[in-house]
């Protein structure tokens, strides 16, 4: 099953609950290097990831959403995606 654009974006911002580099992000969520320059632009358009030097993190708006959307996938009956823990 294909992922959507919305899965993707919560995929990001779970990993990016802790700052994340650009080739990481894009490592995790199996995404190319055009791919994440949309995503990006438009997380960062909507509040969601911000840039913190050479990394990028989830801002809690960006947070709020990834707990909305683990919240809809039980709902749903599938695995909810967590927020990446500290490392």
């Amino acid at each position: 099953m294909n992922r959507g654009r919305i899965e993707i974006f919560a995929h990001i911002l779970a990993f990016c609950a802790q700052p994340r580099l650009k080739t990481q992000i894009m490592y995790k969520a199996s995404i190319t290097f055009r791919q994440f320059d949309v995503y990006l632009a438009l997380l960062s358009s909507h509040g969601f990831l911000v840039r913190e030097g050479n990394r990028y993190a989830a801002t809690e708006k960006g947070r709020r959403f990834v707990q909305a959307f683990s919240q809809l996938q039980t709902t749903l009956g599938e695995p909810p995606i967590r927020l990446a823990p500290d490392e």
